[in-house]
């Protein structure tokens, strides 16, 4: 099998990122898609120019949106070959997500001298992601970027988890409801309680620690009062930490500077977090994201 969209873009433009969980081939056994439980199998005969910019096409179009990879590869594929592909096919929906993305992401222009004509189109599709309610127009490209973030730091949720209309909605309702009905039947502090410890005792688990009394108490004192907090900047969540840890020297002043990684009982590194030369500029991407769900609404 042939490897083609984001698998053949990593392998081909050697991209130091995380393959797709769920990857593209080329299958002499199929003659349409088939969606297995491992990968994407596409018959010999599905459109595709065999070129970087070719397999970003294909994959945007039958693979969704991949930030990191393209953010990766488009430095590699480079303008010119965008520019090019734009003159051919300035209204190709799929071309223009791109020349959006490079613009979005690089804060580059392409200065294509190109004004595509038709239909905007949703950089998300929201029948498959989680996205924005109220997007950018993107009036060059006539794209709606309905990002949930900025290129500084910007999740992508797919709704394959809970894909039906109303689902947020519905589990919220759900939960006021248990709420109500332990506080009918005086429950609600002890199952806050319970809930606050229970989410304390996780929490330091993940650093195979078990807490004192007295840290469990500030990590739960902590939690009560998260709904207080105006905004969450670098100065507050230093706080936090401050309070949370017992040793002077395991406080913190500000963001980390140094590389940390989790690790299992067999000395495997299991998480590698985000490097320390760029934390600062990803931290403030999620601040600012953190400010905008509070005044603009998100579309589940």
């Amino acid at each position: 099998m042939k490897p083609v969209g984001y698998s053949a873009l990593i392998n081909r433009l050697k991209l130091a990122v995380c393959p797709p969980s769920m990857p593209a081939y080329i299958a002499a056994s199929v003659n349409r898609r088939v969606d297995t439980d491992q990968r994407i199998l596409f018959p010999t005969g599905v459109a595709l120019t065999d070129t970087p910019l070719g397999h970003l096409e294909f994959a945007i179009r039958h693979e969704g949106i991949d930030l990191a990879t393209i953010a990766a590869a488009l430095p590699q594929i480079g303008r010119d070959a965008i520019v090019i592909r734009l003159r051919e096919n300035p209204n190709g929906e799929y071309i223009r997500r791109i020349a959006c993305l490079w613009e979005w992401l690089t804060s580059a222009p392409l200065d294509a001298g190109i004004k595509p004509t038709a239909r905007y189109v949703d950089l998300f599709d929201p029948g498959l992601y989680v996205v924005a309610g109220h997007p950018v127009r993107d009036q060059t490209w006539r794209v709606n970027n309905n990002a949930l973030g900025d290129p500084r730091f910007c999740p992508v949720v797919r709704r394959n988890g809970c894909p039906e209309p109303g689902w947020l909605e519905a589990m919220l309702a759900r939960a006021a409801a248990l709420a109500e009905m332990t506080r009918a039947a005086n429950h609600y502090e002890r199952t806050l309680q319970y809930l606050y410890l229970s989410e304390t005792r996780g929490s330091f688990a993940i650093e195979r620690e078990t807490p004192s009394a007295s840290k469990e108490e500030r990590f739960i004192q902590i939690l009560r009062h998260a709904a207080d907090i105006p905004r969450l900047t670098e100065d507050v969540l230093v706080e936090i930490q401050n309070a949370i840890v017992r040793h002077d020297f395991a406080k913190e002043a500000s963001y980390r500077t140094r590389q940390k990684w989790l690790e299992n009982a067999a000395g495997r590194i299991t998480f590698l977090p985000h490097p320390p030369d760029t934390l600062r500029e990803t931290m403030a991407g999620w601040e600012a994201l953190s400010m905008m769900t509070s005044v603009r609404s998100t579309h589940w």
